[in-house]
């Protein structure tokens, strides 16, 4: 198949035909550029370290100017491994050097026009996420379920396109993946876990993890899913340097955190155990209604409420049953989360989550079991650049919703870690109680000096902060989420400086 270049600003007259598959090299630009067309090929000298001669990429640039081949020019036509343009709107070919802009018009036989201005961009590695993905030659999808796994394997270079359905445990994987020539897979997170990756990276295949939240999904395939198309999607977006990759725990940040989140589910269960006994009581107009003698009514589930349930009895043998049930569900529910609160102290005493907790128990708010939880899902401080990118993770910075001249923003985006998110909030409901004296340190576990200094500045700045925005008027729920918002800033500070 054919594309026909037509250039708007010489009347759309037709310019060449050339067929997709013919490249030129770089050193061609100027000789190529005489009657008004540019051709990008996939010569790439960083990629490979030598000149490519076949390449999937085609894009036909009309220059505005001649005289330097970065000079601006606009994209005319692209094609990519035959798939049309529109396909790749918007995506960043970061191996070719290129910026892509919105398609303004492309028929079904490749014709297209002017579709976007473009300037010619140099590749630039992220030192933080450690991109190196110009040192692979294949890029491998997979789309992982329980029992199955689908895997697309794509060679930029030929366009080669290798589908195989395979078992889900990483040594069949990784046995087709070294079939090809340096390979890189990627597979979106979810519930399979971080397990395979770490597998698959011990078998000595590269693996990354996409965060699924942040795939970009063309709109012409919300209509066509299937395990096979995923694969491909996922193998394209890796070549084209568009996976978002996902940090990935290694087994004790992963086991802490499981450990955390269980103490977490056996505080649910709990309450949902009393729930259902104090409502079993409440239809039967057993009522816990006692006062202490200076008028206040006592609290329940206390020793003088375990008291006066040991006092109730029914007639009938099946609601005793059930009330002894009830009763043993919460007192297995109790023994349940004593024993895992337990744990969770052992683990957080132990070197690698010490340093951390410690400082961030200098915080008001924040105690052991809330440390402990904030430092397993964190898991590396030093992966977040700033305190903001540590807010807007655990989804507590404002929505927008802006366009041009307007400005519009709103609630929380809650678009992150909702464990990390639920604790900041809980701990910040403390900050208006809590008094302007510092924290003081568990007994024997001292905290370096300028840990504390920084603590105690946060508290106070915490509080005034909690105070101003109740005086301004606003709500206790708003104003709570802006200093739990605050609060993960101060969290990620002392996080960083307990790892030195």
């Amino acid at each position: 198949m054919s594309v026909l270049v037509s250039d708007q600003d010489r009347g759309g007259d037709a310019l060449a035909r050339i067929a997709p598959s013919k490249t030129v090299k770089l050193s061609e630009y100027s000789k190529s550029s005489a009657n008004g067309v540019w051709r990008i090929a996939g010569h790439d000298r960083t990629r490979r370290g030598t000149e490519q001669q076949r390449s999937g990429l085609l894009v036909l640039l009309a220059p505005r100017r001649c005289t330097s081949r970065h000079s601006s020019a606009n994209i005319i036509a692209i094609s990519y491994f035959g798939l049309t343009f529109s396909q790749y709107t918007g995506f960043s070919f970061k191996h070719y050097g290129l910026s892509i802009g919105p398609l303004s018009r492309c028929d079904s036989v490749g014709r297209a026009t002017m579709v976007a201005c473009s300037r010619p961009v140099a590749r630039r590695h992220d030192a933080e996420r450690g991109d190196t993905m110009s040192k692979y030659a294949t890029f491998v999808g997979l789309d992982v379920h329980a029992r199955s796994v689908s895997a697309c394997a794509l060679d930029p270079m030929t366009g080669e396109v290798s589908h195989a359905r395979l078992g889900p445990g990483a040594g069949p994987i990784a046995e087709w993946v070294l079939r090809f020539e340096r390979p890189v897979c990627a597979y979106e997170s979810g519930p399979t876990g971080w397990h395979l990756a770490r597998e698959l990276r011990a078998l000595g295949v590269p693996c990354v993890v996409g965060a699924s939240a942040r795939m970009q999904r063309p709109p012409a395939d919300r209509g066509r899913k299937t395990d096979r198309r995923d694969a491909e999607f996922l193998a394209r977006l890796l070549s084209t340097g568009n996976v978002c990759e996902a940090w990935v725990p290694d087994e004790e940040c992963e086991a802490a955190r499981d450990l955390s989140r269980a103490l977490e589910d056996a505080r649910d269960d709990l309450q949902r155990a009393r729930q259902r006994l104090s409502k079993f009581l409440l239809r039967h107009g057993h009522v816990y209604d006692e006062a202490t003698p200076g008028g206040r009514r006592r609290s329940a589930w206390t020793r003088a409420h375990a008291r006066w349930l040991d006092g109730i009895s029914f007639a009938e043998p099946d609601d005793a049953a059930t009330y002894e049930y009830y009763r043993e569900r919460v007192a297995r529910c109790e023994e349940a989360k004593r024993g895992l609160e337990a744990r969770v102290a052992e683990s957080a005493g132990r070197p690698r989550w010490r340093p951390v907790v410690d400082a961030l128990r200098c915080l008001k708010g924040i105690d052991t079991v809330t440390a402990h939880a904030l430092a397993a899902e964190v898991g590396d401080f030093s992966r977040f650049g700033s305190a903001p990118a540590l807010g807007a993770w655990a989804g507590l910075v404002p929505s927008e919703h802006s366009s041009g001249e307007t400005v519009s923003r709103g609630g929380i985006t809650k678009a992150g870690n909702a464990h990390v998110r639920r604790l900041l909030v809980e701990a910040a409901w403390h900050v208006p109680a809590s008094s302007a004296r510092p924290k003081a340190p568990v007994a024997g576990r001292p905290v370096p000096p300028e840990v504390a200094r920084h603590a105690a500045k946060g508290n106070r700045r915490l509080r005034d902060r909690r105070l101003a925005l109740e005086r301004a008027g606003k709500r206790p729920v708003v104003a709570n989420c802006a200093t739990a918002r605050e609060m993960a800033g101060w969290v990620w500070a002392l996080g960083r400086m307990a790892r030195g």
